[in-house]
């Protein structure tokens, strides 16, 4: 029987983030500030990422603007990523649902609700293997950000093998994380992306990862 954080039993996916993350890391999600220059970032991700395929919009599509998210297949393989972040955040349902399947459950998002879609859209459950994914859609349909809520525990990773959980997500370095907490690590902006990782008890294990686009 897989364990379960006790914070999130019969909880609406809103209610449970906001007050997890405070608790782990005294501060709200940024607005800036930011802690690297534009000129700190590479100038295209090809310098920082390795190279993936390249997706094909159908015919007469109009193509949308994709996560520039740097990716790392090469740590950890494709049987061995939990989520593969780059092909979740600025896809829609349908594309995403191809991916992990249908979802177990649907919620509603109020205006304020999750930071990356401030105007409000839905929360969306998916089982993927041992692990339950929450993702974040706008209300045009589009995914802004996911987060691991269950799974997690069973792996028994520290705070410290933050690159090995970032790695299962597909996200390559991003360098270290701007706070360092005793029950998570937390990024304000990796190359336009909010990451926090947060353990279940005070240097515990990790029982979720967080990321999300920052809204412009």
């Amino acid at each position: 029987m897989r364990a379960h954080h006790p914070a999130k039993r019969g909880l609406r996916p809103a209610y449970l983030a906001a007050p997890l993350f405070l608790a782990c890391l005294c501060a709200s999600p940024p607005s800036p500030p930011l802690t690297r220059s534009a000129t700190d970032l590479p100038q295209t991700f090809s310098d920082f990422a390795r190279p993936t395929a390249t997706r094909q919009e159908p015919k007469g599509a109009t193509p949308s603007p994709r996560a520039p998210i740097p990716t790392d297949t090469g740590t950890a393989r494709s049987e061995q990523l939990i989520v593969d972040t780059a092909r979740i955040i600025d896809y829609r349902i349908a594309e995403i649902e191809a991916l992990l399947g249908q979802p177990t459950e649907i919620y509603p998002l109020g205006i304020g609700e999750a930071e990356e879609v401030p105007d409000g859209g839905q929360t969306r459950t998916y089982m993927v293997g041992q692990y339950t994914i929450w993702v974040n859609y706008d209300k045009a349909g589009t995914a802004k950000g996911l987060q691991v809520i269950d799974g997690l525990l069973s792996d028994a990773y520290s705070l410290d093998d933050w690159p090995l959980i970032l790695a299962r997500m597909n996200v390559a370095y991003v360098g270290f994380p701007d706070v360092e907490a005793p029950g998570a690590r937390r990024w304000n902006n990796a190359f336009g992306y909010w990451i926090m990782i947060a353990a279940a008890s005070t240097d515990g294990d990790v029982w979720t990862v967080r990321i999300y686009k920052i809204p412009k």
